[in-house]
């Protein structure tokens, strides 16, 4: 985790040097630079969604309202993707004026990498259950509830699809 700090126009005041450790960034590079501009530089390479979440988070900024978990992507310099949480709180003095924020950032890179090599690995499950040259069925073993069937056991049992295996088998 790292820390960071900015003022009331968004400019980081303070960035621990954790951060540099997980990113190559210098600290002295992020202080005295806009938080937004940083944003839009770690993420100007990515493909653009249709709901942005970093547009949300500056309205959000604008506003003053805190954030949490905000998942931002970059492309580390040696073209590796990293992936941050960020969450943030506004800063107000004794008379409610805004001073900035001050907010913590968290590398979820390597959690990142296990959920897409998860999703590979329950694709090519998928692919090889629904391929397999013979008739597979997945069940619940408390009420012996179809889960998941290929088309191989669906005609099996005489159903014209394993969806309608799916639809019509009871759980006992």
């Amino acid at each position: 985790d790292w820390f960071w700090e900015t003022d009331a126009g968004h400019t980081y005041t303070d960035v621990s040097g954790r951060f540099t450790e997980l990113t190559g960034i210098p600290v002295q590079d992020m202080i005295g630079r806009n938080r937004h501009e940083i944003l839009k530089r770690f993420t100007s390479n990515l493909p653009k969604n249709e709901v942005n979440p970093l547009q949300i988070n500056i309205r959000d900024m604008e506003a003053h309202r805190s954030f949490r978990d905000l998942e931002i992507s970059w492309e580390r310099e040696n073209g590796e993707l990293g992936v941050f949480l960020v969450s943030g709180q506004p800063m107000f003095d004794e008379n409610q004026k805004f001073l900035g924020y001050r907010g913590a950032g968290r590398d979820i890179t390597q959690h990142k990498r296990a959920e897409l090599e998860l999703e590979k690995s329950e694709k090519r499950y998928l692919e090889m259950f629904n391929r397999a040259q013979v008739g597979l069925a997945r069940t619940r073993i408390s009420d012996a509830k179809v889960l998941e069937a290929n088309e191989q056991i669906a005609r099996i049992y005489g159903y014209e699809s394993r969806e309608d295996l799916l639809t019509r088998i009871p759980p006992i």
